[in-house]
């Protein structure tokens, strides 16, 4: 028996993907908690003989830093005992799994099969957006609320939910699948790929639908975090075409990036509106009009009914998260309470207890949960990476690269208003960590000659 092949990090890498995407299905999502289960218990076994019995893990770019986060989230969980010390534990290996198998995959020898890998888990992101992006308008047309598995789908306080759990977890969905058809329609993976050359016109379709539920969906992280991925490409195209620096050609560049960007988020704005305007006439006119108008109350609702949020809070509630995570840092501020006390410890020391079971911020979610020490490692290990990035990204030209760029960095900047990066075991997070890990390849990978 092969332990390589059965160990294999690439499997572990795709099997992991597809549980955690699952998740974010309403009717699959209690089967998919059971196989993300089984999953992570494989996953000890990858990581046990792929880092610890092969020796690599101190072979890892910056190891003194992750080992040295790592030995905090364990002090933390120990510090800060309580009912909760177990799932404490079980972020610990969270966070190992995405530092060592997924930053780390430049590590493997076969640069061909990590290619195929990375082909296979585009393909399956837009496919898995795009199936249930379908999926999601047609039950959500003729029926308005629908409740599957104890989840309200369909169109839920205005926004498109679809037959997701969450309407921002659809709407990252369609991100990271307009991003994905974008690499894939790019010239190095279509000369690696040949048939990918024969598929431009169903990414763009694709892309097309993917925008149109974003928009539906209401969801402003989504909505900024794919708009910056198209800035980030922008300015890239501008500045690049300039062989030498110059202060003129600075605030040239910077004039013409200011003025796209403006333009690009005005025609945004304006579609967003126009798309549920659109639906919503639609369903007035041609679904809501046929149903039962004996029941006053469904009349009612539906006379009510809009698409899109109004006269609502733009920051959705998290300033208060903010502020509630400030109060909790200052219980421990050099270790923090660690990631699976904050709901327990909000009920225990706030008042009122904690509005959400996370702060809905990623940085803040690392400070409170880790302390200034955990938070500081983090930081220098993300900065130490964003040098080398951003040294690549002026040193090559390969638009490729130029793409994964704009996914992470502009990653980066949406979780600052979400759960991500590290605070969740969920796919919100797990997505970028896979990019993350492709991008570096680009960077670190080192061909075995």
């Amino acid at each position: 028996m092969n332990l390589n092949k059965i160990l294999d990090l690439s499997i572990f890498r795709i099997l992991y993907l597809v549980s955690l995407s699952l998740e974010m299905i309403a009717i699959v999502c209690d089967f998919a908690s059971i196989f993300k289960v089984l999953i992570l218990s494989f996953g000890l076994f990858v990581f046990v003989y792929n880092y610890i019995i092969k020796f690599k893990l101190l072979k890892i770019k910056f190891n003194f830093l992750i080992l040295g986060f790592i030995f905090v989230s364990i002090l933390t969980s120990f510090w800060n005992m309580s009912e909760d010390f177990l799932a404490n534990l079980v972020f610990v290996y969270h966070f190992c799994l995405c530092f060592f198998i997924f930053f780390g995959m430049y590590l493997e020898k076969n640069g061909e099969k990590l290619k195929l890998e990375f082909l296979i888990v585009l393909c399956y992101l837009v496919g898995f957006a795009t199936i249930f992006s379908i999926i999601s308008l047609i039950i959500s047309v003729p029926q308005f609320n629908i409740i599957l598995k104890n989840h309200h789908t369909g169109i839920v306080n205005n926004r498109l939910v679809g037959i997701f759990t969450n309407a921002n977890l659809l709407a990252f969905s369609m991100v990271i699948s307009i991003v994905s058809c974008d690499i894939l329609q790019d010239s190095y993976m279509k000369n690696k790929f040949y048939f990918l050359k024969k598929l431009d016109i169903f990414f763009i379709l694709i892309k097309i639908i993917n925008i149109f539920e974003i928009f539906l969906s209401d969801s402003n992280d989504a909505f900024l975090f794919v708009v910056l991925y198209f800035i980030i490409k922008i300015s890239y195209n501008i500045f690049s075409k300039y062989e030498k620096f110059s202060i003129s050609r600075l605030i040239k560049g910077s004039l013409i990036l200011v003025i796209a960007s403006s333009a690009l988020f005005s025609v945004c704005f304006v579609f967003r509106n126009m798309c549920q305007n659109i639906i919503k006439d639609y369903l007035y006119k041609y679904v809501y009009s046929n149903i039962n108008l004996n029941n006053s109350n469904i009349l009612n609702n539906n006379e009510d009914m809009k698409l899109g949020r109004e006269n609502y809070d733009i920051s959705s509630g998290r300033v208060t998260l903010m502020l509630q995570g400030i109060e909790l840092f200052k219980i421990n501020k050099y270790i923090g309470i660690g990631r699976a006390n904050l709901v327990n410890y909000g009920n225990k020391y706030l008042t009122p207890k904690l509005i959400f079971s996370d702060l809905h911020n990623s940085y803040l979610t690392i400070l409170v949960s880790y302390g200034i020490l955990g938070f500081t490692i983090f930081i220098i290990f993300s900065v130490l990476v964003a040098v080398d990035l951003c040294k690549s990204l002026f040193q090559s030209n390969s638009s490729i690269f130029v793409k994964l760029f704009s996914l992470v960095f502009s990653y980066c900047i949406y979780a600052i208003f979400e759960k991500g990066i590290l605070s969740e075991i969920s796919f919100i997070v797990v997505v970028f960590w896979y990019f993350l890990g492709v991008t570096c390849y680009k960077v670190y990978y080192k061909p075995i000659k």
